[in-house]
Order: C-alpha cells, then structure tokens, then sequence
C-alpha cells in the first residue's frame, strides 16, 4: 500500500483532521479504528491516518524544522489516490503543515493543495 506524510505541530491532530474531513465528506465513514487510526472509507478507496514512531528524513530537516519546532509525522496509506487527493485538500490548506509524498516532493500544507489544485492530473509517482 502507498502511503504519504503529513507533518504537524501537534499531537492532537487527529481529532482536527476528522472535524474537518467530516465536513467536506459528508457521505463518508470517518472513524477511528482500535488502533486509533483515522479511518476514511469510500467506494473509490479508504485513507487511514495514524501517528507511528517515526524519524525525521536528514535531507528534509531543514524545511521541516524552519515550519515545525516539534514535528509530529502523520502516516498515510491509501488505496485510491482520487480519495487521498481529497483528503489532502479538505486537512492540508494551512501553513503549519507539510506534506511528503514519499516521491521527492516536501512542500507546506498550503503549497502543496495548491498544487494538487492547479495540476488535477499530476501523478507524482512517476
């Protein structure tokens, strides 16, 4: 399964990202799972959202502490990546976020929406 980062200043998060992706989806499943995984479930696919034990990329430190002091990294597999598009755009349009694609692209939450925005047909894994 594919995954992303989402990189924030808190550690609550989770309850922000399903307040929010309840919003723009409102049709959806959104719930978390025993593990406490943020689950999205749709027909066209499911994202999860959980917090794992993880390392900051060496390469990536600089941009990620020049807009984080104390980065919590946000793991996100899925499987549609239409869904994981429009999640990215209803929880990432803010500044105090980043977004790793794991495919060479480390942007703020804003920039990185903006481009999923201004690009609907950029598949990044290539």
């Amino acid at each position: 399964m594919e995954a992303v980062n989402i990189l924030a200043s808190s550690p609550d998060s989770l309850p922000e990202f399903k307040a929010q992706l309840t919003q723009c989806f409102p049709a959806f499943l959104i719930e978390h799972n025993a593990s406490g995984d943020l689950i999205i479930e749709a027909a066209t696919g499911h994202v999860y959202i959980n917090q794992p034990d993880s390392e900051v990329d060496i390469e990536a430190a600089q941009l990620i502490y020049a807009t984080l002091s104390n980065p919590i990294i946000y793991h996100v597999p899925y499987r549609g990546l239409g869904l994981l598009k429009q999640a990215l755009t209803c929880i990432g349009n803010r500044d105090k976020l980043l977004i790793d694609n794991n495919f060479g692209t480390l942007l703020r939450g804003h920039e990185f929406v903006k481009k999923l925005v201004n690009q609907p047909n950029w598949k990044w894994c290539e």
